[in-house]
């Protein structure tokens, strides 16, 4: 084991560097509520390339996905790396499409509000914030499972460093600062997993002897027609995409971005890159299995790391793990706060600019400390994520559909996201009480019902009566301020 001490210094000095670099970079820059949740029309292409990548790919990259391949194999890697890429293709169309109908927008949620009114606004709130909060209490989790298994520390220990150190540049600088440092963390991130996992093969004996190993010792983890694995992977592409739907952190980058094209530019680069990073990052999971070093899934990949690997290769995946958390951590913090802020004015008319801004820290704060308390405890990484997608895959479609059509009303559209949720849940608990492959089966009717369901009841639900203008949210919809 390593000694706990130089992991513990060498992580005080990168959340120190990216806390200093954070700082620094946004110092003047954040004058308005404005600057502090939008930044628009901001970012250029080579910024608004490195936002995305860093945005999709936190630390979960190196745990769920291996997770993934420790239990249904090769099929669920590969439907994890597609999956991954899937809210980037429906982005690159939506993106664009939402800045024209709504340019002085903010989110999801304010634009839901417009849109359809209190009732979806009230199910797309929720689900956005429970989602993103639990995806920030995933990555505190991340770090805390990673820095116990490698020095026997407590969870508490890494959650509070990385925490606090997030906190200190995204209060201060909002999406200015999680979006410079998502380029200089860009920077680490794409040379460090290279290295890392060059060094993970050469420590192993090449792809010829990882092969061997894995058929000899579970041949079905290989398998291209594992239907547990192929079930898998259809069920995760679905539960990515409908929980990225309602990730704020994307929403916020269609408005600083400077333009559509600089948009889709960024967001068609960052889809490409991250599938073969994904499924490398799931294929270590399967070759710890084959090593016998897979007795906890969702920690295999570090498993693997600390038993076969120089040491070395230990510190530069442990820096990458931090710069991958803090990357995410940032966008989340910046997300769920930018919500409730963009949403007050029209809640609470009177309040002014600079309560806003006040607001909007405070959020941050309050949000960074209730995810440090759960990541406490060390929960599964794979099951935080599963349970807020379902409600996010269910409410997906009756959302977008707004914005493509006028012919549905709010309670229609919350109707439609209900009633998937209630479909699919049963099956969702089911595959949570269930062993072996009726595990992703019933995972696979859970989202698949709850999409197909909410998308049914939406065209059932739509009228011709209805006739909402949706060129009404360039009116609705202002910059704060306004």
């Amino acid at each position: 084991m390593i000694d706990p001490l130089v992991l513990l210094l060498l992580a005080l000095g990168t959340v120190a560097g990216f806390a200093v670099a954070g700082l620094l970079l946004t110092r003047g820059k954040v004058r308005n509520v404005e600057d502090y949740i939008t930044a628009r029309n901001s970012m250029g292409l080579h910024v608004a390339t490195a936002t995305f990548i860093a945005t999709v790919m936190g630390s979960w990259i190196l745990f769920s996905p291996a997770e993934a391949g420790v239990l249904w194999g090769f099929p669920a890697v590969l439907g994890y790396g597609i999956g991954s890429a899937i809210p980037l293709v429906v982005y690159y169309f939506v993106g664009p499409r939402v800045r024209r109908l709504a340019p002085s927008g903010h989110s999801v949620t304010e634009l839901t509000l417009a849109r359809y009114g209190h009732g979806m606004y009230a199910l797309v709130l929720f689900v956005t914030v429970f989602y993103m909060f639990i995806f920030l209490a995933a990555e505190l989790t991340a770090i805390s499972l990673a820095f116990n298994l490698l020095t026997g520390l407590p969870f508490y220990v890494p959650a509070l460093l990385v925490g606090l150190a997030t906190v200190a540049y995204t209060v201060y600088g909002g999406i200015r600062a999680s979006v410079l440092t998502d380029s200089l963390q860009t920077l680490v991130i794409l040379p460090l997993m290279a290295v890392a996992f060059l060094g993970a093969v050469l420590a192993l004996g090449g792809p010829g002897a990882m092969y061997g190993r894995i058929a000899a010792s579970a041949p079905e983890l290989l398998r291209l027609d594992y239907l547990p694995g192929i079930y898998f992977a259809i069920f995760v592409a679905i539960a990515i995409t409908g929980a990225n739907i309602f990730n704020q952190a994307y929403w916020q980058r269609f408005y600083a971005s400077r333009s559509e094209r600089v948009l889709r530019r960024g967001m068609a680069v960052a889809a490409f890159a991250v599938v073969p990073m994904v499924i490398l990052a799931g294929l270590f999971g399967i070759v710890a299995a084959g090593y016998g070093v897979a007795d906890v899934p969702s920690v295999a990949f570090f498993s693997l790391v600390v038993t076969t690997f120089p040491e070395w290769v230990v510190l530069v995946v442990f820096v990458l793990v931090l710069a991958l958390i803090m990357s995410t951590m940032d966008s989340l913090l910046n997300g769920v706060a930018s919500i409730f802020t963009a949403d007050l004015p029209r809640l609470t008319p009177r309040i002014s600019s600079r309560n806003l801004l006040g607001v909007a820290r405070i959020v941050t704060v309050l949000l960074a400390l209730a995810a440090i308390v759960i990541a406490s405890f060390g929960f599964s990484v794979l099951l935080l994520f599963l349970v807020a997608d379902l409600a996010c895959s269910a409410a997906a479609f009756p959302t977008l559909y707004g914005f493509y059509s006028g012919r549905i009303g709010g309670t229609g559209a919350a109707a439609a996201g209900l009633g998937g949720i209630a479909v699919g849940f049963p099956f969702f608990v089911l595959a949570l009480l269930a062993s072996g492959a009726d595990v992703a089966t019933f995972f696979l009717l859970s989202f698949a019902s709850a999409l197909g369901v909410s998308a049914l009841l939406t065209l059932l639900f739509a009228s011709r009566r209805e006739r909402y203008d949706l060129n009404r949210l360039a009116e609705d919809v202002a910059e704060i301020g306004d």
